[in-house]
């Protein structure tokens, strides 16, 4: 009791800390079970391994749960191409630290394997943070984290069918086989009859879930595979839509829980690497943060993302996550690795993973975006006047510019994305590039004398420092919620609620403005 005692307290204390700093709490939970560690107190490795055992299951499971396939198809073969290529550049660092440090074969292996997968639950939360998972970065980057998982999950497979103290490998394969077409088939009939149709309660719903959990688990060992194979495909089997939205909402709670007391328990027993695993732990650092996206990046850009776009979605898949500590446990309990290499998978997760954040966020991402090379900028000798400035021309500012140019209006467009600023230039627009909250670039496209603004910036805060710097002309901003409407009205704007709508009310706004205009010159 009392090591459940240090462990929860240990969990709630980083727990607190990542919510109130909004920092990662896996690097949080290991830092306070390490010092757990250093502290020396009392902790029964017993209860410790085998609740570590337990909640990589469950951790695995809200993995596989996570994920809805369906509106990722249009992604997977861009999202295949990404996840293989991570392997590839993975594998290329591998060979060289095997060849230069004289590593064994499985520890090499293993450390490619841990660090194909990117987090996947730290992913969709700093999407669903910023609002960007149903857009086409959040669903190319969920759709790659969904192809790295089913290829690190099968290759632990095929790991513990070879495993030297494996009696039949033949019975490991066929049970991953036998899971993955019992997961088609549960998500396809039978999770839907039981979650939808039975008229069951919220508890009994929950019951349901759990008994898919501990079933593919057992079938799992029972073949003699691992308990991760089974529980990763019983989170695929609820995942498909509606089902999936149910499930995730009953093991929201319990996913927290279990992942922080995950990584506080990883903090109770890694081994703090030694200098000898130091060189090794940099060279890794720097292929995953640094070697990896900027080979990632041309990749993304040919999928039709902007550059700023592409370079959040290479930034967001710069770590490794809880698959790659669950494959060096796997691969300690297979006898592959030794414990050295397991604290060293470790460190780069919690490394990893506390910088992401930071380097997929919107201060960096605009930072690396301005040092993206393109060929011409298309910057104003004199500013104009009596025109309209389109802030943001990404989908729907595309379609505004559309129907601007189809009525021959003057239109100046103001971008941040070499990418747009060059397509747009080599079209013959009049482009600007450059954040449509900075004072400089406003004067460039003459906002202040304009005839009207059209904002389809994201972010609320930058359409509200956008108002309180240009008075005077028509001020149209996209929004997304009452709320935002409330503000802009405020603010002198006019709110256009949806982004699929801007064009629309802008078109409707000009011709009434022009049929006035009209009127009383007459």
């Amino acid at each position: 009791m009392i090591t459940i005692g240090l462990i929860i307290a240990a969990a709630a204390v980083a727990l607190g800390l990542a919510t109130r700093f909004r920092f990662p709490v896996s690097a949080l939970a290991i830092a306070a079970g390490v010092v757990l560690q250093a502290l020396e107190a009392p902790a029964d490795d017993e209860v410790v391994q085998d609740g570590l055992l337990m909640a990589a299951t469950f951790l695995v499971f809200v993995v596989g749960a996570e994920l809805e396939r369906r509106p990722l198809r249009r992604y997977q073969t861009a999202a295949f191409g990404l996840a293989v290529t991570m392997i590839v550049v993975t594998s290329l660092v591998g060979v060289a630290l095997w060849a230069t440090l004289g590593l064994d074969a499985w520890t090499a292996t293993y450390w490619v394997v841990a660090l194909t997968a990117s987090s996947t639950l730290l992913v969709f939360e700093l999407l669903r943070g910023r609002a960007r998972l149903f857009e086409p970065i959040g669903r190319m980057v969920s759709a790659t984290s969904l192809v790295q998982d089913v290829i690190v999950i099968v290759t632990l497979s095929v790991f513990a069918a070879f495993a030297p103290n494996t009696p039949n490998p033949a019975r490991v394969l066929a049970g991953v086989a036998g899971l993955a077409v019992a997961a088609w088939l549960l998500s396809r009939w039978v999770a839907p009859f039981v979650m939808q149709r039975l008229g069951l309660d919220e508890e009994e719903r929950l019951l349901f879930v759990l008994l898919t959990l501990f079933s593919f688990a057992a079938i799992a060992r029972w073949t003699g595979g691992v308990l991760v194979t089974g529980a990763y495909f019983a989170g695929l089997s609820i995942s498909r839509f509606p089902v999936g939205d149910l499930a995730r909402g009953y093991l929201k709670s319990f996913s927290d829980f279990f992942t922080t007391i995950f990584y506080v328990m990883l903090g109770l027993v890694v081994t703090v690497p030694s200098p000898a695993d130091v060189v090794p732990e940099l060279v890794l650092v720097v292929a995953v943060l640094i070697i990896r996206p900027i080979v990632l990046l041309p990749l993304v850009r040919r999928s039709g993302l902007t550059v700023r776009s592409s370079i959040e979605a290479v930034t967001l898949l710069a770590q490794a996550g809880e698959l790659a500590v669950i494959v060096a446990i796997v691969g300690m309990e297979l006898g592959h690795i030794q414990e050295n290499t397991f604290g060293t998978v470790v460190v780069l997760v919690a490394i990893t993973t506390a910088l992401a954040p930071w380097l997929s966020s919107d201060r960096v991402t605009w930072w690396l975006t301005h040092m993206f090379p393109f060929r011409a900028e298309a910057l104003l000798g004199q500013p104009p006047s009596g025109h309209v400035v389109l802030l943001g021309c990404g989908e729907t500012g595309a379609e505004v510019l559309a129907g601007l140019r189809a009525i021959s209006t003057n239109v100046v467009v103001v971008d941040d994305d070499p990418g747009i600023v060059q397509v747009l230039a080599d079209k013959g627009v009049t482009v600007v590039r450059g954040n449509g909250t900075d004072a400089k670039v406003l004067r460039l496209a003459g906002a202040q004398e304009a005839r009207a603004i059209v904002s389809t910036m994201r972010r609320a805060p930058d359409n509200a420092r956008l108002l309180s710097m240009v008075r005077g002309p028509t001020m149209l901003i996209r929004v997304f919620s009452e709320q935002e409407a409330d503000q802009v009205r405020k603010l002198g704007g006019q709110p256009v609620i949806e982004a699929e709508l801007a064009a629309a009310a802008f078109l409707k706004w000009h011709a009434e403005a022009s049929a006035e205009q009209d009127r009383t010159s007459e």
